[in-house]
């Protein structure tokens, strides 16, 4: 699964829009392959990494901030990084309240993941 690209996933379609919406809202923690997957998807999505990190609520404590990836074909092993670790507790996460997180990006991290685990994709 690591090795197939995410544009098998993400070919068109409503997919690619759900997951555009959960990586411009910036990385969901501060974990090394956290922030390299969203940053990889970020980079095959085309969205602009400066925008995305200059309004993130992470960058403070994030090494990898306006970086950009060397590797810019996202994985599907990506977009489920992503998925599970906005799933999983934002608080415990990013150290802050619930609402480091928007609502409208868990939403989306939600609707995907149960898409993609139906197979609809």
């Amino acid at each position: 699964m690591s090795r197939t690209h995410a544009s098998s996933l993400l070919a068109g379609g409503s997919t690619s829009s759900d997951i555009r919406a959960v990586v411009e809202c910036g990385c969901p923690n501060v974990f090394r392959k956290a922030v390299n997957s969203a940053k990889r998807l970020r980079a095959f999505l085309q969205v602009d990494e400066r925008d995305v990190c200059s309004t993130c609520n992470l960058r403070e404590s994030c090494g990898k901030a306006y970086m950009t990836p060397y590797d810019d074909r996202g994985h599907t092993l990506d977009v489920v990084r992503i998925l599970l670790s906005y799933a999983v507790n934002p608080k415990h996460l990013c150290g802050e309240e619930i609402s480091c997180i928007k609502e409208h990006v868990q939403n989306e991290a939600f609707y995907s993941k149960r898409t993609i685990s139906k197979g609809h994709w």
